[in-house]
């Protein structure tokens, strides 16, 4: 698992991490994304990605699996690399130790 502490307010990073639009800013190997329902981010809620891994181009079926604001949200690829992400956003306080 992969952490990263970010000096911002907790629903700043929160509105950055559901915003389709720029998770390929973010998620390295997310080149782009394509809404496929209309609406907000929430359980079901699907989308297909271009992800780029080992020089392969793939276009890949995500799904939301959990959607708990402003804390976490689950998804699952469906595609040639299916797997799952956890995306989690918790508040710390200056000076305590990150993982």
């Amino acid at each position: 698992m992969r952490s990263l502490t970010i000096a911002a307010p907790p629903a700043a990073v929160w509105d950055v991490l559901v915003d389709l639009a720029r998770q390929p800013d973010w998620m390295h190997d997310l080149k782009a994304i394509t809404p496929l329902d209309p609406g907000p981010l929430r359980v079901g809620y699907r989308a297909l990605g271009r992800v780029r891994m080992f020089g392969l181009v793939q276009d890949d079926p995500i799904e939301i699996t959990d959607f708990d604001p402003p804390r976490h949200y689950g998804l699952r690829h469906e595609g040639a690399f299916a797997g799952r992400g956890d995306i989690r956003s918790e508040e710390r306080r200056v000076g305590e130790e990150g993982r």
